[in-house]
């Protein structure tokens, strides 16, 4: 990693400049993505709106014809399938039907749930946004663009297409050493047909008046939209190295009587690159109560391995087994979900973002020059083998040659506990301005920042961060959750953000709010 980012003086940057540091910027999420400069983000920690299960009421915006593969190996498609993305710049767009479909998902047997109201434009089209299936938006009849909200497609395979078209402006902004972080929930088909306007013919293209779900998806089928998402990623570029489930503690109940109740989401670790920074150390977690037991009550005289076997060093010595600072972090996180009074219904607990923060970004910050975060100082502490070994069973029936080479390896030194002593920097930077302490925060960012947890998790740990929204509105959320005067935004507006204070960024002497 260390050669990858060595750069001559002539050829560095002032990261400063690249990476803003704080910032919220409104609008559409591929304009706003295209603003940022390349490489100028450390982590990407986020959680797109959902398929079909949740109706913001915000304004559509137009989203490009879109060409990827559903899954490595599978060859390319369109979609829409007559579409033509090479005529979507310029194109003179001659809009079809706008359709909208708020179909009930599953019909509750008893009880009651919450309910959001909204409306598009008039009472009369008034929905609830939270209990139904949604879709809604409209189709270019020249180059298949399609006018809506992320979420709201008609078909799952658009909806993913759009994904894919907002992750490859992610992988151009994330660092090639960075990490993403992708929450997403699944939803079910309800096999019911959707409702348009007063149009209600099919487009010159034959597209349909209303959204159904598609071929190969019968009602009450689970859509798979977590995996249809990764694996589409995975075939764009993206190296999908783990499926975390987040297992919710406090899942809401269901009224459903032939399933199990949800009580889980995905959230995937995807990478630009196949090295990357990934601070374990950092959300290393308590070793389970059983397995502190187990040491604690030692192994019986009579065990199989009670000399032995060969060269393991936890065979030959159970104390050996746990690491003081806990053990590798698992991939079933049980966080519970947490409430918010503020005017969104899709928070992200907090609980479930740090982890990720601190495990793509460094708590040492970054080179200010190019950006590479620093890294630890590992030292390990060396001990003897057990003098138990010696006269091990698991040397009977070896040649004298075969022992003489076991006994040599059984003797020497061997690893014991990974120790950080220090930080030191990820790059070879030769600037000869740059000071060999100088470091500046890690950037995350959250391309739907929503009411802005990623923005809050990351201040809290010294972290920069940059969010984009496409509501206005919940940019006040942001303002207050962080401790900051709402202020009036307007949704073409990029605004910067003022540094705050905070006593976890002692890192950073005289650099903090710059």
């Amino acid at each position: 990693m260390r050669q990858q980012n060595a750069r001559t003086a002539a050829q560095l940057t002032d990261w400063r400049a690249r990476a803003k540091g704080r910032m919220i910027r409104i609008g559409h999420v591929i304009d706003k993505l295209r603003e940022m400069p390349d490489r100028s983000v450390h982590c990407v920690v986020t959680s797109p709106p959902y398929y079909g299960l949740r109706d913001y009421g915000l304004e559509p915006v137009i989203w490009a014809p879109v060409r990827y593969a559903p899954m490595a190996g599978l060859p390319e498609m369109t979609f829409p399938d007559y579409a033509d993305p090479a005529m979507f710049v310029g194109c003179d767009h001659d809009w079809g039907a706008w359709v909208e479909n708020h179909d009930v998902r599953e019909g509750a047997i008893a009880g009651k749930t919450r309910t959001t109201d909204r409306a598009y434009g008039d009472a009369s089209r008034r929905f609830n946004g939270n209990h139904q299936k949604h879709a809604h938006g409209q189709f270019c009849r020249k180059c298949g663009a399609w006018r809506g909200c992320l979420g709201l497609e008609p078909t799952p395979e658009l909806y993913i297409g759009h994904m894919v078209q907002v992750f490859r402006e992610l992988r151009r902004v994330l660092r090639p050493d960075g990490t993403l972080w992708l929450n997403l929930g699944d939803s079910y088909a309800s096999g019911n047909r959707g409702t348009s306007d007063a149009d209600r013919k099919p487009s010159a293209h034959g597209m349909p008046a209303g959204p159904w779900d598609p071929a190969g998806i019968k009602p009450k089928d689970l859509f798979g939209i977590p995996w249809r998402a990764a694996f589409a990623l995975q075939a764009d570029g993206w190296w999908l190295r783990s499926d975390v489930v987040w297992s919710k503690t406090n899942a809401m109940p269901e009224s459903v009587t032939d399933r199990p109740t949800r009580s889980h989401e995905m959230v995937f670790l995807l990478t630009p690159s196949e090295r990357y920074f990934y601070d374990h150390v950092a959300i290393r977690e308590p070793h389970a109560a059983e397995s502190v037991a187990r040491v604690a009550r030692g192994r019986a005289v009579n065990h199989k391995w009670s000399n032995g076997p060969g060269d393991q060093t936890i065979a030959n010595d159970l104390s050996k087994a746990l690491h003081p600072s806990g053990r590798n972090k698992r991939d079933v996180w049980a966080i519970s979900t947490k409430p918010y009074k503020g005017a969104h219904f899709a928070v992200m607990p907090p609980d479930l973002v740090e982890p990720c923060i601190l495990a793509g970004t460094s708590e040492a910050g970054a080179c200010p020059n190019c950006g590479a975060p620093w890294v630890r100082i590992i030292e390990r502490a060396k001990s003897d083998c057990p003098a138990s070994y010696r006269g091990s069973s698991f040397q009977r029936g070896k040649t004298a040659q075969a022992r003489e080479g076991l006994s040599a390896v059984g003797t020497a030194p061997r690893g014991e506990y990974s120790v950080t002593t220090g930080w030191k920097p990820g790059c070879s930077c030769l600037a000869r301005d740059l000071r060999r302490q100088d470091r500046v925060p890690c950037v995350v960012l959250d391309p739907f920042g929503g009411s802005g947890t990623t923005a809050m998790v990351a201040r809290n740990l010294g972290r920069d961060w940059e969010i984009v929204e496409a509501n206005p509105q919940y940019a006040a959320l942001v303002d207050g959750r962080l401790g900051v005067p709402p202020t009036k935004l307007k949704a073409t507006k990029t605004m910067r953000r003022s540094r705050i204070p905070h006593p976890q960024m002692e890192f950073f002497e005289g650099e903090r709010y710059r």
